[in-house]
């Protein structure tokens, strides 16, 4: 199965299948919407601004939106007065949903062996532990990985207010899984990925 065409109609009507059904088969394939389906989600056109500064280099769309969080920092409303929380809340979202389609699309560690605990016990200090491939921390301007999971099955939260963390993303099963982390848990794990032994990761913690 390469993807799945979706006839909105289907999910409008009465004795359609739950937007649960949904969600699930967005998360192992790719979606396309058929016909008139193209605009769902709203009624905006797509911001010709953006489209202009930053052109589609490929024969498909994936990586249309793919400075779009940056562009969205470059022209924040707030940028010649006050910051304004909720105007970084956006750009950590965009940067938050940008996050996970990488990690949904890219490699992952279906294929590859995990390392048991027992075999992490006998290593010795200078073994490198690297996380399953995919795996990704992104820094944060306040705690958004709930919001964004409620977001994406049409629950609506309270924005929260800004504090520095992180989100963790890896893939498991073929699914995207995100968790939340303090600024020292995201550093230590990017510090894993770019490959630090367990011995550097300690001293620079200890110092």
């Amino acid at each position: 199965m390469d993807w799945f065409e979706i006839i909105s109609e289907n999910f409008m009507d009465g004795g359609g299948w739950p937007s649960e059904v949904l969600d699930q088969v967005a998360q192992r394939f790719p979606v396309v919407m058929h016909g008139v389906s193209l605009g769902i989600g709203g009624t905006d056109a797509l911001n010709r601004a953006y489209l202009a500064a930053h052109p589609s280099q490929s024969y498909t769309l994936m990586e249309l939106g793919a400075k779009f969080p940056d562009w969205l920092e470059a022209h924040r409303p707030d940028a010649d007065g006050e910051p304004q929380a909720w105007s970084s809340l956006m750009v950590d979202l965009a940067r938050l949903e940008r996050a996970f389609h990488a990690v949904y699309r890219g490699d992952g560690p279906e294929a590859a062996a995990a390392c048991s605990p027992l075999r992490v016990a006998e290593m010795g200090p200078e073994a490198q532990l690297r996380p399953h491939l995919g795996t990704r921390v992104l820094a944060l301007r306040a705690p958004l990985v709930n919001v964004f999971m409620a977001t994406r099955i049409g629950e609506q939260v309270a924005l929260p207010e800004l504090r520095d963390c992180a989100a963790l993303l890896f893939r498991r099963r073929y699914r995207v899984q995100m968790l939340e982390l303090n600024p020292w848990q995201g550093d230590a794990v990017s510090q894993l990925i770019d490959g630090v032994s367990i011995a550097q990761l300690e001293r620079v913690f200890a110092a």
